[in-house]
């Protein structure tokens, strides 16, 4: 936590705190000291409320992510199973009654894959996750 206390001597932090104990004095340096501490423990605890924040928020982006792509990941199962209908009767001239020309017919059931585009983006570098 206070790294730069470990590159500090004891003969460094005594002038220090000699020169504390001076400059405020004996009755006011409890007081300092003490309001310090309360400060410090309010920081630590905003700190970690702040990082409970990020990390859920992080944990919901995820979740969120997961959820469509396991969805549009069922679909495309689900298309694949679906047997594909022969292609002769694909393109089967009918004859339309009142112009009396053929004109082909598209054949029903021809499994389409699903496009998902999360798989076809590039992870956005900015995402949330990135900044823990």
């Amino acid at each position: 936590m206070l790294l730069f206390l470990e590159s500090i001597g004891t003969t460094e932090l005594l002038v220090i705190l000699v020169g504390a104990l001076v400059l405020f004095g004996p009755r006011k340096l409890p007081e300092l000291a003490r309001s310090l501490g309360k400060s410090l423990n309010q920081f630590k605890g905003a700190s970690e409320d702040f990082k409970r924040t990020w990390e859920r928020e992080v944990d919901l982006e995820r979740n969120t992510a997961a959820r469509p792509a396991a969805a549009a990941g069922g679909e495309r199962t689900l298309l694949r199973e679906v047997p594909p209908e022969p292609l002769a009767s694909a393109a089967r001239p009918t004859v339309d009654r009142d112009a009396g020309e053929p004109s082909p017919t598209i054949a029903r059931g021809t499994p389409i894959e699903a496009v998902t585009p999360a798989a076809n983006e590039a992870p956005d570098p900015s995402r949330k996750s990135d900044w823990l």
